[in-house]
């Protein structure tokens, strides 16, 4: 099957087998909270108040 790729495939794999080894592993924090159900209710209201 390798004889189907490129001459180049090998070191495009290399190049990300490199870049994978140099990875970190990191944790992702949430940053913006969403409106709870009741915030949205909240605002609805407000908006409607501002309507009429």
């Amino acid at each position: 099957m390798d004889g189907d790729k490129p001459p180049f495939a090998k070191e495009i794999e290399d190049k990300v087998d490199e870049i994978k080894g140099n990875l970190k592993h990191v944790e992702t924090q949430e940053k913006t909270k969403l409106p709870t159900q009741a915030d949205i209710e909240a605002e609805k209201k407000e908006s409607d108040k501002k309507d009429t």
